[in-house]
């Protein structure tokens, strides 16, 4: 899917509504290497076009450097 410009990628960065969190459903709370090998077992969810568009869109541009596992909530 076309997210926009290189200018816009920011939407799809860490800590944005389409990053990561849509395609992994409920998350249980874990640690990071817990995380990291969930991951590795977890395959994913299929999300429609029009759901991942809505999540680009609702993107808020924060400062970096202050990502967080999307189980940290």
């Amino acid at each position: 899917m076309d997210l926009g410009t290189l200018a816009e990628s920011w939407r799809s960065e860490p800590n944005t509504p389409v990053y990561i969190r849509p395609y992994l459903g409920e998350l249980p709370a874990m640690g990071v290497a817990d995380f990291l090998r969930w991951t590795l077992r977890n395959p994913g969810i299929a999300i429609p076009a029009a759901q991942v568009g809505e999540l680009v869109e609702a993107a808020v541009r924060r400062s970096a450097g202050g990502a967080r596992l999307p189980s940290a909530g």
